[in-house]
């Protein structure tokens, strides 16, 4: 398992506030709410998350188009794009991802001191804070690295990119 920052040139300040503009249009009930349990068998604790998304096919075609566009080039197969968005105190206990996918990237829409957390030596291990900084991506290799995403401040986006 591996952890790498990575340049995301396609995303722009413009861009990014463009796509946002966009997702802020939809309402709550298009994304999918995380907080109802579905993330508990990949929690370390069985805790509840408290987040939205939109997966792959949910998010509106010419949207999911731009963000396959931008896609940052992780040496693998593009699967899946899904959007996460998180209104203030919302956020993802520690977890490990259970997918099939070698890679993910998360990508930052917004800037406002939130980010994601990674835990190297597990669970118990010291927390290495990521905030999110437009125009860079976090790409994660293998599924066994504990990572979390704090209560959020402020209204976050990010793009995740699934990898094969």
């Amino acid at each position: 398992m591996t952890l790498e920052i990575i340049e995301c040139p396609q995303f722009t300040s413009e861009f990014c506030e463009e796509i946002v503009a966009a997702f802020d249009t939809f309402d709550n009930g298009r994304y999918n709410d995380r907080s109802g349990g579905t993330t508990l068998y990949r929690t370390v604790d069985r805790s509840k998350a408290k987040y939205r998304s939109m997966n792959n096919l949910d998010i509106p075609r010419a949207l999911r188009e731009k963000l396959i566009m931008a896609a940052p080039k992780c040496g693998s197969f593009l699967e899946e794009v899904i959007v996460n968005k998180y209104e203030p105190g919302d956020y993802i206990p520690k977890h490990i991802d259970s997918h099939m996918y070698m890679r993910f990237c998360v990508v930052p829409l917004v800037e406002s001191g939130d980010g994601f957390s990674a835990y190297f030596d597990g669970a118990d291990g010291e927390e290495t804070f990521y905030e999110d900084v437009i125009g860079t991506g976090i790409v994660v290799t293998g599924n066994k690295l504990v990572h979390a995403v704090r209560p959020v401040k402020q209204k976050r986006y990010i793009v995740l990119y699934l990898y094969l």
